[in-house]
């Protein structure tokens, strides 16, 4: 009976690689552990990994591999923005309004946020798969520039419900103008 011990590593062994925790994948490579785990690098930042299939060209996928981070990272700070809005709406009370309107800004701010461009977005690092050819980007930005990136948009949309509040009360005074003149303002009360 022959029995394999394992001298080498496992799948899933975590070993530092020039500085870095890489992870055990089989086939003798070492991935970097931040294409698995993009948050656990660092604190005070918010941080995606993009992947681009096999290309010929190297830069090609690196460049395509950081598009699609950029766009991971996008929709994580959306996902983020979306859930602090909710909480808020779900409050029932409309700061701007005073009404309960939550639900209208959290829609307004869907529709701006998603195309929402992170200039302080950074590609930290890149690394291609030697076996698979598999592209992979490591995108982060700085809590505080997604902050400043996506206020004037959050500010913009809450300021659109509002005038869309407004309107709307307007629109509802106006109605009732139209009904008091219909029935005509020189009726007047009984008992006068």
């Amino acid at each position: 009976m022959l029995v394999a011990l394992g001298c080498g590593p496992s799948i899933g062994d975590v070993r530092v690689i020039d500085g870095m925790p890489h992870v055990y994948e089989g086939v003798e490579v070492w991935a970097p552990a931040w294409i698995l785990a993009p948050q656990a690098h660092t604190t005070g930042v918010i941080a995606a990994v993009g992947m681009y299939g096999p290309t010929r060209y190297r830069e090609t996928g690196r460049r395509r591999a950081a598009d699609d981070g950029r766009a991971a990272l996008s929709r994580s700070v959306w996902v983020r923005v979306q859930s602090v809005v909710q909480s808020w709406a779900e409050d029932g009370v409309s700061y701007f309004t005073g009404a309960g309107a939550g639900r209208d800004v959290v829609e307004t701010i869907s529709r701006h946020i998603s195309d929402v461009p992170l200039p302080g977005a950074v590609e930290e690092r890149a690394w291609t798969h030697p076996v698979s050819g598999m592209n992979y980007a490591l995108i982060s930005i700085g809590d505080e520039e997604a902050q400043d990136a996506v206020t004037p948009i959050v500010n913009r949309a809450a300021r659109e419900n509002q005038n869309s509040f407004v309107a709307q009360h307007t629109a509802e005074a106006l109605r009732e103008l139209d009904r008091l003149l219909d029935r005509g303002l020189t009726d007047t009360p009984e008992g006068d």
